[in-house]
């Protein structure tokens, strides 16, 4: 069966994680010259899997996916079988509708989220229960999300098995959360 942009969130996630964790390893992190405070970690965006404007999150989040699969080379959207691994790393959820949008996190994670608190987006996976995006953080980048969290007073980002959500059960059946 054809993986779209309507099946189940827990089925884009599965196929989504692999793929993320492929492109985040497809070349080394090279140091970055000194930005502003203000200045999202240009590593982590590539220009290639920019995400629309104005478009609905759900939409937004699979032209990421659908454009991480077309550059990775991937070219099968099937439903994936058998469990995915986080490769070390973490998942993270963002609620756009909670955002105040202050910077700090920005500045306190070394522009791992962006001014906005949304992170970046080479490793977006899904949009879960219609309001939540999910990513994964890669293991050496999990301090740089910690520091940003811990600033960010209205927990519009926080470390997915730190929220309750119904979609934290799926991920825990899963495996994904302890």
């Amino acid at each position: 069966m054809t993986l779209r942009l309507e099946s189940p969130t827990l089925d884009i996630l599965r196929a989504s994680l692999p793929e993320a964790v492929a492109w985040y390893r497809r070349a080394p992190r090279l140091p970055q010259p000194s930005r502003h405070v203000d200045e999202p970690d240009a590593t982590l965006r590539s220009m290639r899997l920019c995400p629309p404007l104005f478009s609905e999150p759900g939409q937004t989040v699979w032209r990421v996916i659908e454009s991480r699969r077309y550059a990775l080379g991937i070219t099968k959207r099937e439903h994936p079988t058998g469990r995915v691994s986080l490769a070390g790393g973490r998942l993270l959820y963002y609620i756009p509708e909670q955002n105040l949008a202050d910077g700090a996190a920005c500045q306190a994670s070394a522009g791992f989220f962006d001014i906005e608190n949304i992170p970046p987006w080479d490793t977006w996976l899904c949009v879960a229960q219609h309001r939540i995006l999910v990513s994964w953080v890669a293991p050496e980048d999990v301090a740089r999300a910690s520091a940003g969290i811990e600033v960010n007073p209205e927990c519009c980002i926080a470390w997915a098995g730190d929220i309750e959500t119904p979609f934290n059960k799926q991920l825990r059946e899963e495996g994904l959360l302890p």
